[in-house]
Formats: C-alpha cells, sequence, structure tokens
C-alpha cells in the first residue's frame, strides 16, 4: 500500500474541517441617508402590538434577553434608553417567521409599520427570510423608519435562538452600523 505524504493528509484534514463549518450569513443594515442622525440622543421600546408567533416578540423572556442584548450594543453608541419619557427614537424587534406572515389593510396613517414607506390605503405582505432578526429603528416624530438592521440566521424553525453564544457579537455588529449618538 503506498504512503500518503503528510501534507497532503494535513491538507485533506483541514478542508474537511472547513467543510463541516456552516457560514454564518451576513448582517446587513440600511438606512435613510436624508436623516441627520446628530439630532438623535434618546430612544424608548414599541410596545405593541406585535405579530402573533414571532419568536422575537411572542415569549417574554426571549424578547427580554433580545432587547437587553440591543440595549447594550446601543449604549455603546452613546444612546439613552428613556421608557417612560418623550424620547427621539422608538425601537421595534420582529423576525422573518417560517409560518405565513399576516396580510396587513392598512387603513390609518398614524404608525410606522415594520417595512420602508407605503401611505394610504394599502394592502400588503412583508417577507423575510425565515429566522431573520429584525431590529428597526424609528424616528418618533413623525414615526418614520430611520435605521434597519437584518441579522440573518438567527432563530431557528421552532423560534429559539440558533447560535446563543453569538447573539451579543451579532448584535454588536448589526447596531455598529448605526450612526453613533453625538453627546
Amino acid at each position: 500500500m503506498p504512503r500518503i505524504p503528510a501534507a497532503v493528509l494535513l491538507t485533506i484534514l483541514v478542508l474537511m474541517g472547513c467543510a463541516s463549518q456552516q457560514e454564518i450569513p451576513q448582517t446587513r443594515t440600511d438606512l435613510d441617508p436624508s436623516t441627520d442622525f446628530r439630532l438623535f440622543k434618546t430612544y424608548r421600546w414599541f410596545d405593541g402590538p406585535f405579530f402573533e408567533g414571532d419568536p422575537a416578540t411572542a415569549e417574554k423572556s426571549q424578547y427580554t434577553y433580545l432587547r437587553d442584548a440591543v440595549n447594550s450594543a446601543l449604549q455603546k453608541q452613546n444612546y439613552d434608553w428613556q421608557q417612560f419619557a418623550a424620547t427621539d427614537l422608538v425601537l421595534h424587534i420582529h423576525s422573518g417567521m417560517y409560518a405565513s406572515q399576516p396580510v396587513t389593510d392598512w387603513l390609518t396613517f398614524n404608525w410606522y409599520k415594520p417595512w420602508w414607506g407605503a401611505y394610504g390605503e394599502r394592502v400588503n405582505v412583508s417577507r423575510y427570510a425565515p429566522g431573520t432578526f429584525i431590529i428597526d429603528v424609528i424616528q418618533a416624530k413623525g414615526t418614520v423608519l430611520v435605521w434597519r438592521g437584518l441579522i440573518p440566521g438567527f432563530f431557528s424553525e421552532d423560534g429559539t435562538i440558533l447560535d446563543p453564544e453569538s447573539v451579543s457579537t451579532r448584535i454588536n455588529d448589526a447596531v455598529s452600523n448605526l450612526p453613533e449618538a453625538i453627546r
């Protein structure tokens, strides 16, 4: 039986190790370029209503865990959480669900919807890749969506967090793209 050189064996082992590693999808963010983020310093959390069955908000302990991770990331960007005061921004988290998302019939103009734009009587179906964690930052005055972070591959089909050890890192990565509050 011929001997396989050690360098070839090592290369094969390295390639096998790389093949078994699951690639984490890239975080994406988007912002309204016309927004002057220098005006914002404070935020509060959206208090509902939430999509029924949404993994980000359905279970109180998971919602609190995610909210606290986002709060920690926002503090690094110099934003202050003031839940019961007038604030510059409102935060809302939700997800790309595995189950069908509801069809929304808009008949009012009084609140932002968790997608960009559209005013007037319309029907919309919002779709994100299943398992995506979405962080929306809404300007409180005028309720305009000014920033969105999308963290794909975050939730499993049953609504649990796929990799709890990476939650802070992935949320920090997304929120680091939010313009820093100026003190």
